[in-house]
């Protein structure tokens, strides 16, 4: 997992994580988001300690933006992720693990080992991976 302002491009290393700090700006991450084309990023602990604590989507910071005050523009990451994450592991079924993303409505997923973030499947990731073979695995 990369925090997201050590990385150059999303295009030179498509197979990083990013990341971002639960310390840093929700304003932060909308613009990582923007930056890299992506509606999830996993949140860290900490510049030092890159466990992952949550996620922040594309739909929690339109939730915050709503509901934003010139009081809310210097809110972290921590204050709006979802720590209750709902992942799958490496090997799962495409189908399995695209039932589970629409039974919670979720449009992106983390893939976690051993209590680690080592991928993020989005829904587009896996209806790909599901009409080229509905046996496909992660």
């Amino acid at each position: 997992m990369t925090l997201a302002d050590t990385m150059e491009t999303a295009e030179s290393n498509t197979d990083e994580i990013i990341a971002i700090s639960q310390h840093e700006r929700i304003i932060d991450a909308a613009r990582i988001m923007h930056e890299y084309r992506i509606g999830c990023l996993i949140v860290a602990a900490d510049r030092s300690d890159e466990t992952m604590v949550g996620i922040i989507s594309e739909r929690d910071i339109l939730g915050w933006i709503g509901n934003a005050t010139p009081e809310t523009y210097f809110q972290k990451v921590s204050d709006i992720m979802t720590t209750n994450v709902i992942s799958c592991r490496p090997g799962a079924s495409v189908s399995e693990t695209l039932d589970q993303m629409k039974r919670f409505h979720m449009r992106h997923m983390p893939i976690v080992e051993n209590g680690k973030a080592v991928g993020m499947l989005s829904v587009r990731d896996l209806l790909e991976r599901h009409f080229k073979s509905n046996t496909a695995r992660i």
